[in-house]
């Protein structure tokens, strides 16, 4: 019913002024993609086809909406030349963002995937100091040390790391690095074209994307079990739907800074999820390794030029 409920109000958010519903629609991505790792780890289908089935119905949901009414805004895709090709590449960075972060999440506990994914401005404030020359005052350095040390913090908070943590939080990072590209490209692509426009050739590249990636793992698409899908549903119109497609519809009207707050938020209430539906342990360590990797992201989201 929360859900449903999500869905309704994210399709009611779409067609009212945007300027109305900044806040609702802030509650709403936090709310939703705190609940994506709990829906990842209660799922048993493998990380590739929970990102499959996962965009796919987000997808199939936003092009009934689009379409109920004609075909006139699938036609305009396909006139957006450059627009329409880094859309497919955004599109092909959330792919792999969702297949090696539900990969991390299979290993590593939420709190400590889920703190080391949302370095993601983190690594977008690195590539534009890097690659375009930009430059970022001393409250971004702050916030840099902050995020940084909360990460390590939050890492090093296990009383033992194996193996197979550090695999997690390798696959994190590089999960981290993808969702930087699809934010960079998306906030460009969105200040030139409509919301429907950006991400159904986005998340139709990534439906492909992880439809390759599964058949070539050996893994059948198609056989899953009822209580799975109930999940991948609630996973595709939440955090999907609630979460990215709502952080896409604030790209246009807000700057990435601001647009993206809510989406740093998420460690927190994923955590807070994970200890109470999960029955996650998370040390007293994890828990100020979290609230200061948050606290910086903060500071790096909000001092960052769009």
């Amino acid at each position: 019913m929360v859900y449903k409920s999500l869905w309704s109000r994210t399709l009611q958010l779409i067609r009212l002024k945007p300027g109305l519903n900044i806040f609702s629609a802030s509650l709403i991505i936090v709310i939703s993609v705190s609940s994506a790792s709990i829906l990842v780890k209660l799922v048993s289908t493998p990380a590739s086809v929970t990102a499959f089935w996962r965009i796919l119905i987000a997808l199939v949901l936003i092009t009934i909406y689009y379409t109920r009414n004609g075909f006139s805004t699938l036609k305009s895709i396909f006139k957006l030349n450059a627009r329409l090709a880094l859309s497919i590449l955004s599109g092909f960075s959330l792919a792999l963002h969702f297949y090696t972060w539900m990969s991390s999440l299979k290993i590593v506990e939420v709190y400590l995937s889920t703190t080391i994914v949302c370095l993601h401005p983190v690594i977008t404030l690195l590539l534009s100091r890097i690659v375009l020359c930009e430059k970022h005052g001393s409250r971004v350095g702050i916030g840099l040390i902050l995020a940084v040390f909360g990460s390590m913090l939050t890492a090093l908070s296990k009383t033992s790391v194996l193996k197979a943590d550090l695999q997690g939080i390798v696959l994190s990072l590089i999960s981290a690095f993808f969702m930087s590209n699809y934010v960079i490209i998306g906030r460009y692509v969105r200040s030139k074209v409509g919301l429907a426009e950006h991400v159904i050739p986005a998340y139709s590249a990534s439906t492909i994307t992880l439809f390759v990636i599964s058949i070539i793992e050996g893994y059948n698409v198609v056989r899953i079990d009822l209580r799975d899908c109930i999940l991948l549903t609630l996973l595709a119109i939440g955090p999907m739907i609630g979460g990215h497609t709502m952080l896409n519809y604030l790209l246009k009207y807000l700057p990435a800074s601001t647009a993206s707050l809510p989406i740093v938020l998420e460690p927190i209430g994923a955590s807070l999820l994970a200890a109470v539906i999960l029955s996650e342990y998370i040390p007293l360590t994890g828990y100020v390794g979290v609230v200061l990797a948050t606290i910086g992201l903060i500071i790096i989201v909000k001092s960052m030029r769009s």
